[in-house]
């Protein structure tokens, strides 16, 4: 009865955008497309996360999926937010905690410009991966994702019973001097400073945005970048599998590059590795 107190909804969605610039590509580059079907969402919901146990050590997971009408027009892609268990003096991701019950949500755009692919990421061109979406989201879901915030000042942690406590992901954030930013919900000044979890810098612009700041990585084209990328497939890379390991799931993740560019870019790459062999009459 006790442990029922202390589950909730947190509330601060980690969400994924599009490029402004991308947006208007998309736009101005219409195709015919379908719309998927809710309950192919869901299965692909539950597929990809499937993938992810046998890529990393994750547990099993109730995730509710929705359409969210309310980002059409919008340039948010999708969001989550995590259901969470108080452990000790720190909010934990509930699905690490508990096997019943809810453990995320994801909410998806029903219509990005071009609607979304979901078929071989060879044959992208003009749209969104939703797959790449899907992966973003449940990485906030089981956990990487901050409760930081700006409002005339720093703060952190939810509140309860008159105490204070932060979420386990904010208890890792460090400095560029490696030193700890929480001391339990009071934290010092973070203002145009670089902050990272392990070897990874946050996503921490001088302007606080919520749902994007302090929850992301801040390396462009990986998987847990604040922005996607359209004619693109992401998996997890180095810096999700690092980020995952601070909670206790270790990844195994290929040496490669896992990005998969469309074939646009890969034609033109083509072209110029034979443009360099003829010009350095390299032999074959």
């Amino acid at each position: 009865m006790i442990a029922l107190l202390f589950l909730f909804l947190y509330g601060a969605h980690g969400a994924i955008y599009m490029e402004a610039a991308d947006k208007l590509l998309l736009e101005a580059n219409p195709i015919e497309f379908h719309h998927i079907d809710y309950d192919v969402l869901k299965t692909l919901v539950e597929n990809e996360y499937t993938d992810m146990r046998r890529q990393c050590t994750l547990p099993n997971a109730n995730i509710e999926v929705i359409y969210d009408e309310s980002l059409v027009g919008t340039s948010v892609l999708a969001w989550a937010s995590q259901y969470m268990n108080l452990d000790g003096r720190i909010w934990k991701p509930s699905v690490f905690a508990r096997p019943e019950g809810i453990h995320f949500r994801i909410g998806v755009n029903p219509s990005p410009p071009n609607g979304w692919h979901v078929g071989d990421c060879r044959y992208i061109r003009y749209q969104y991966d939703l797959r790449t979406v899907i992966r973003h989201e449940i990485l906030h879901g089981v956990g990487l994702g901050s409760s930081i915030r700006y409002d005339n000042g720093w703060n952190t942690g939810v509140s309860t019973g008159g105490f204070c406590f932060p979420r386990l992901y904010d208890t890792f954030i460090v400095d560029e001097n490696n030193k700890k930013i929480l001391d339990g919900c009071g934290m010092t000044d973070i203002s145009n400073k670089k902050l990272y979890i392990g070897g990874v810098e946050l996503y921490h612009p001088p302007n606080y945005v919520a749902g994007s700041s302090l929850s992301h990585h801040n390396y462009p084209g990986h998987l847990f970048y604040y922005k996607s990328m359209p004619d693109t497939c992401m998996y997890i890379s180095k810096y999700e599998a690092d980020m995952l390991g601070h909670l206790g799931v270790v990844c195994s993740v290929s040496p490669a590059p896992r990005s998969i560019l469309s074939p646009i870019a890969s034609i033109f790459s083509v072209l110029c590795i034979l443009f360099l062999l003829l010009l350095f009459d390299c032999p074959m």
